[in-house]
């Protein structure tokens, strides 16, 4: 009896596989999947099974999203469509079979920072080798890639590399009916890849490249600065101008016609509110060109002229109109047209490479268009990173396009900001306010990138400082020659003197020279410092100055009341007839 007991028992054995496999209608021994997660969120999928077939007339099935598409199978098939889609291969073999299976599966989410989706799909039996490809978009690492079965990880059962974007595995514990291994890739993780390199290096490199070039072409002697209350009188405010600044704009004529008449030539006198009118005292009696021409164009005799030629002398084509008389006054209504005519003719001396060659170094001028192409360099890295990210391409002209507007509406600012008097200007405050919203644009246009890999966070940041630091040596660049650092000298001299000065000290430049402090005042504009100049004209009860009549009360505080008034007057005339 034990014998035939034992028999039985060895017989079971041997038949229990056979048994098992009885009771499936086939089995998955091999199944291999391909897949591309594509930029816009799609799901490609290429499977290739290897299917074992116990019975005859079997249907494979597996279930699909509704969202799928592009299904092809290289065998007979139908797809039955409800809320889920349900894929049938029929079979009549009893052979092992390998079947292709490919279709898409779109994503409507705008989700890039995480992908998560299904990667062996629903089977209707058992599958017991599953390898894998799986293609994304951009590089990973190990940090984020998490494996699920059953909402339980499984990431330390499955045996896997990663090569840049790629993602191959094999999972060898076989998987149930219906069961299904689920891939999370999460990319709000800093990793390294080629784009986080040459964004994070690329910058700083460029900034020390840059700092090299401003080292020699554009850092100044060191300076002696020592309180001196000596007036530069050989020298106009605009020379001054050109010496501290490099450009003479529009706006700095200003300071020329409060020194003409504070020398006698010409009397302001404000009629009311706003409407001014300024008087010829005298014919110019000095040596210096740009006063005899600044004040002959002022004055010159009012010609009828037409339309065109109104338009080439505002637009600076034509600086001269060809009579030679002068009148006495400038009335508030031919202001505008006799100013920027005035203007015109005075910019294109003091501007010139001739006058600049004596103030500053001209080929380290042309050094910084080198800093300017760095600049355009990493701006065009950082914005164009977002659409290489999402697989937008076509869309790198518009970021070419971004970066060189953004480029120039910088420049242009930087430009015109002033360092030293950043608080007190409007306009500062409005360029950097401007600044400011074109780094909010940048920074939401790259969110997508942030969210792909942490570092282009980093790389924007490093960007950013490392433009703003190429800006400021762009700003301190060119190079000024000896007679131009002697110049900036006395202005930086002088400034100390104003702003540190004694009431003794005044008192004593006021015994040699009573108009001394008016004398300083068309100065102290250029220094930033007239509200100090202001001060001590009212300290020391200093009587108005006969060249600027006030239509009411005379008192300090309204000269200078009405000195902004005009200053705010003759730059809307330079703005408007731009």
């Amino acid at each position: 009896m034990k014998r035939i007991f034992y028999l039985i028992l060895i017989s079971l054995f041997f038949l229990f596989p056979s048994l098992t496999n009885a009771s499936e209608e086939y089995s998955i021994d091999e199944y291999n999947l391909e897949m591309n997660v594509n930029k816009n969120n799609d799901y490609e999928y290429k499977e290739k099974l290897l299917v074992t077939f116990h019975m005859y007339d079997i249907d494979i099935v597996k279930i699909l999203p509704y969202n799928t598409e592009n299904i092809s199978i290289d065998n007979e098939y139908k797809v039955e469509t409800t809320d889920k889609k349900t894929v049938t291969i029929p079979s009549n073999r009893l052979l092992n079979s390998t079947y292709n299976i490919s279709y898409t599966i779109k994503n409507n989410t705008n989700n890039y920072n995480t992908y998560k989706f299904n990667l062996n799909g629903n089977y209707n039996n058992t599958i017991s080798k599953f390898t894998f490809t799986i293609t994304l978009p951009t590089d990973i690492t190990k940090n984020n890639v998490k494996f699920y079965l059953h909402n339980e990880d499984i990431t330390n059962k499955i045996e896997y590399k990663i090569n840049g974007n790629k993602i191959t595995g094999t999972y060898e514990d076989g998987l149930l009916r219906n069961e299904t291994i689920i891939a999370e890739i999460t990319y709000n993780k800093a990793f390294i890849n080629m784009g986080s390199i040459l964004l994070i290096i690329i910058p700083p490199i460029l900034t020390l490249i840059s700092y090299l070039l401003w080292y020699y072409y554009g850092k100044d002697l060191k300076l002696n600065i020592v309180k001196s209350s000596t007036l530069p009188q050989e020298l106009t405010p605009l020379d001054l101008y050109l010496a501290k600044n490099e450009i003479v704009t529009p706006d700095d004529l200003f300071t020329l016609l409060l020194n003409l008449g504070n020398k006698g030539y010409i009397r302001i006198k404000e009629e009311k509110n706003n409407e001014f009118t300024i008087e010829r005292l005298k014919d110019y009696d000095g040596d210096n060109e740009l006063e005899d021409l600044f004040l002959k164009s002022l004055f010159r005799k009012k010609v009828k002229v037409s339309l065109s030629e109104y338009i080439d002398i505002i637009s600076t084509k034509k600086n001269k109109i060809n009579d030679n008389t002068l009148e006495d006054k400038v009335t508030n209504e031919d202001l505008p047209y006799k100013y920027k005519l005035a203007t015109n003719n005075v910019l294109p001396l003091i501007n010139n490479e001739e006058k600049k060659s004596q103030y500053y170094e001209l080929n380290s001028e042309s050094k910084k268009n080198y800093l300017i192409a760095f600049i355009a360099v990493i701006i065009l890295l950082i914005t164009s990173v977002p659409f290489i990210e999402t697989n937008r391409l076509y869309l790198l002209f518009i970021s070419t396009i971004y970066s060189i507007v953004i480029l120039k509406v910088i420049i242009n600012i930087v430009d015109q900001i002033n360092l030293e008097n950043i608080k007190k200007n409007k306009n500062n405050k409005k360029n950097i306010i401007i600044i400011i919203i074109l780094l909010l644009l940048s920074f939401i246009m790259l969110m997508t990138a942030f969210k792909r890999n942490l570092l282009y966070t980093i790389a924007f940041i490093i960007g950013f400082i490392c433009s703003l630091i190429i800006l400021i040596l762009y700003k301190y660049m060119p190079k000024r020659t000896i007679y131009g650092n002697k110049i900036y000298s006395k202005i930086e001299s002088l400034k100390l003197f104003i702003n540190t000065c004694s009431n003794d000290e005044i008192q004593e430049q006021l015994k040699n020279n009573k108009n001394y402090l008016y004398n300083l005042l068309p100065y102290s504009y250029l220094m930033n410092c007239e509200e100090r100049v202001i001060k001590l004209l009212k300290d020391f009860n200093t009587s108005l100055p006969k060249w600027y009549i006030l239509k009411d009360d005379k008192t300090i505080t309204k000269l200078n009341n009405s000195i902004l008034r005009l200053r705010r007057k003759l730059k809307n005339i330079n703005e408007e007839l731009q």
